[in-house]
């Protein structure tokens, strides 16, 4: 089973757009057993996933105790892939949780100032031996920032090349309880996805 965790302290970084569809992306790729645990208090992957007409991927919800009590309840059930949705907080049982990881994504605004109020969960995953990669995360359509910000990152860590745009059918997909790729298959943003999926699969599976 591989553990995937979604992190930033920072508020409005797209966590939870990224973990809700990443999992459903891979749960329909080969029909893999695929939980998102929602550790969030807001609980949007639980709303998203009362509105669905699917049962995958499973998604409970998860507090502040020991998460490895939860990843070996899911491993003892057979899945796959578990992608944990982490709240924007510094509070000590998130960066345990990170320890538990094979791939700890930290999506991220093109912005200097978001850059570094995530930078922390960077430090954590560090320290806690976890592998590590930035997504950038929400960027315009219009602007050349993202390439900029693309090396100002690479100096810090493992950065995805597959850039994730701030588009309407990721807002409007999440209000039907879908993911975007089933929303829109042919979309830009469902391509994204995809391609961001076989980069995060790549590196969760890779010793």
């Amino acid at each position: 089973m591989k553990t995937i965790i979604i992190s930033s302290r920072k508020g409005g970084a797209g966590k939870t757009t990224l973990s809700l569809n990443l999992s459903a992306h891979a749960a329909q790729q080969g029909k893999r057993r695929v939980a998102l645990l929602d550790s969030d208090p807001q609980g949007s992957s639980l709303f998203w996933a009362s509105l669905r007409d699917k049962d995958y991927p499973v998604v409970r919800k998860v507090g502040s105790r020991d998460i490895s009590l939860d990843l070996a309840e899911l491993e003892d059930e057979g899945y796959d892939f578990v992608f944990i949705d982490m709240p924007p907080t510094d509070k000590k049982w998130v960066k345990d949780a990170l320890a538990h990881a094979d791939l700890v994504l930290i999506p991220t605004k093109a912005s200097p100032l978001d850059i570094h109020s995530a930078s922390n969960t960077l430090e954590w995953a560090a320290e806690a031996g976890s592998k590590v990669t930035w997504v950038i995360n929400g960027a315009s359509v219009l602007s050349k920032t993202p390439d900029i910000v693309f090396d100002q990152l690479k100096a810090t860590a493992a950065v995805c090349r597959t850039i994730v745009h701030e588009r309407n059918d990721f807002v409007i997909s999440v209000g039907l309880g879908k993911s975007v790729n089933e929303f829109s298959p042919h979309s830009k943003a469902a391509a994204e996805i995809d391609a961001l999926w076989r980069e995060v699969q790549r590196l969760a599976n890779r010793g």
